[in-house]
């Protein structure tokens, strides 16, 4: 396995007011929901493929091409960008929804199309100008000065992603499944998840970009990537409430959103719904994914997998994830893992901001669009047009990662002097905000959790802390807010030693 990847061989609870006022606008939503809404009353969908609601001082965008799972398309991004930016202006408007119909929520952008405009030389600035509307859409939606809350309830890949992950309130269900798949399209992670990815926990950011897999359900939310976990039957009724609220403040939409959060009824349930976050398997993905480049992260995913004699119903948990990462890094474009690592790593300084990804990654999208490298066709031919079964590997060009050489990926895809970054789109976003707190309303990261155990913030002093301390601080801290318990306790056993009397020692 090892030679092949590296091509070595030959080959605030909310207290709503019961007035009149409040009930009467609360049965104007439920009335205009009900006939504007086709996803929450299953009438034949609107022929627009972005459907807009409005409703006393709350503005819903719908994506409604459900048979094409709600994938971006020019048009889409033609109406979405005019009217958000008439809602953010707009005086009435207190806070915008995205929702989707279907049982997808977005699952991208239209990279067939894109495609085909890239082959030809004169229709490759249509290619271009997706990349530049798409990425100009989520810049905006990110900067909104408004309340912004995303309902990610099914499918969220790629542009469903750059839509939702940055809004402020990122609802999560039992259907969401996360991923960011370019690299089996010969592609890379863009819409700003090279900023968004870099952020995640230990190096969970690193392992979805290059492996293109998916989390699911309360992964998603345990991760952060969502800040509530929300049963899908009962979005009609946040929507609802939400609609009826007469003061909208942040923290009041966060509280109303708290009370219909949900969590798995035992420790061993939430343990079973979370693959990549905890235990053995997650301290071996940190260490293989901190690697400097990609030979080394496969050369470490070896030592895990082996020996490979070792039947599979013998194996640990350990071994099983390690061959099954190294079969899926195999099957992926070697020069969009190391575009999309090199992206990851610039994307891990601290002064990084969303502009920066954003502008970095309008660069990259114009080399492979532009056949700075010959991968994002094949893979989107092969995985789309010709539709390939998942398990046969399209005909990368050059076909190991050691052919892939940091010279090409720096001076094709980073160089401030390449060709294809001098000549890309403009993303504008010289719009003035505070940097995005993607965490806010999340549950705590683990350098949240990491930094209180080491005294390293105002409340938690010098002196050393118990677990059991740990978990009241931020349970306080949060409101009670569901999960918050298990998350820490999780962090608490995978990270830290207990010593005598039952201190808390960070291990790393």
């Amino acid at each position: 396995m090892l030679l092949r990847l590296l091509g070595r061989s030959t080959i605030h609870p909310l207290r709503m007011r019961k007035s009149s006022v409040a009930s009467s606008r609360l049965s104007a939503i439920t009335r205009v929901m009900s006939s504007s809404s086709p996803a929450v009353q299953n009438q034949p969908p609107d022929a627009s493929p972005v459907i807009f609601e409005s409703a006393y001082s709350t503005r819903t965008f719908v994506l409604n091409r459900p048979k094409a799972l709600n994938a971006l398309n020019h048009e889409m991004l033609d109406l979405l960008i005019p009217k958000l930016k008439e809602w953010d202006q707009s005086e009435l408007c207190k806070i915008i929804i995205c929702r989707a119909n279907g049982r997808a929520f977005c699952a991208g952008g239209d990279v067939k199309r894109v495609r085909e405009f890239s082959l030809n030389p004169q229709t490759l600035s249509r290619a271009l100008g997706f990349f530049q509307k798409e990425f100009q859409l989520d810049y905006n939606l990110a900067t909104l000065s408004k309340p912004y809350v995303a309902v990610m309830d099914g499918i969220t890949f790629g542009g469903g992603v750059g839509i939702s992950a940055y809004a402020p309130y990122r609802i999560g269900t039992e259907n969401t499944v996360f991923a960011m798949p370019e690299v089996k399209l010969g592609y890379f992670p863009d819409v700003g998840a090279s900023y968004l990815l870099a952020r995640l926990d230990g190096e969970i950011g690193t392992y979805l970009a290059l492996t293109g897999n998916s989390i699911s359900g309360y992964e998603v939310y345990h991760l952060g990537l969502a800040t509530h976990y929300i049963p899908s039957r009962r979005i009609p009724s946040v929507l609802e409430r939400l609609g009826a609220l007469e003061a909208l403040g942040p923290h009041t939409i966060n509280e109303t959103l708290n009370e219909f959060d949900t969590e798995p009824s035992s420790a061993p349930e939430a343990e079973s719904q979370l693959l990549i976050s905890r235990g053995e398997v997650r301290v071996a993905l940190d260490r293989a994914f901190s690697r400097k480049d990609v030979e080394s992260i496969i050369a470490e995913l070896e030592t895990f997998a082996a020996p490979e004699s070792v039947p599979v119903e013998h194996q640990t948990e350990v071994q099983k994830w390690a061959r099954s990462t190294l079969d899926a890094l195999w099957l992926r474009s070697p020069t969009s893992l190391k575009v999309t690592l090199e992206a990851v790593r610039i994307a891990q300084r601290d002064d990084f901001r969303l502009s920066d990804a954003l502008h970095m990654e309008v660069g990259i999208a114009t080399a492979f669009a532009s056949r700075g490298s010959p991968d994002f066709d094949t893979g989107v031919k092969s995985v789309l047009v010709d539709k390939d079964p998942a398990d046969k590997r399209p005909n990368w060009s050059p076909s190991t990662v050691a052919e892939v050489s940091p010279t090409y990926v720096h001076d094709t895809f980073f160089s401030q002097t390449s060709p294809y970054v001098v000549s890309a789109p403009r993303v504008h976003t010289e719009r003035t905000s505070a940097e995005i707190n993607l965490g806010y309303y999340a549950l705590p990261s683990e350098d949240d959790i990491g930094t209180y155990v080491l005294g390293n913030t105002g409340d938690s002093g010098a002196s050393a802390v118990s677990a059991d301390e740990v978990v009241a601080r931020f349970e306080a801290k949060m409101r009670g807010k569901s999960g918050v318990r298990f998350k820490v306790e999780e962090v608490l056993a995978r990270r830290c030693e207990t010593m005598k009397e039952g201190w808390l020692k960070w291990k790393y």
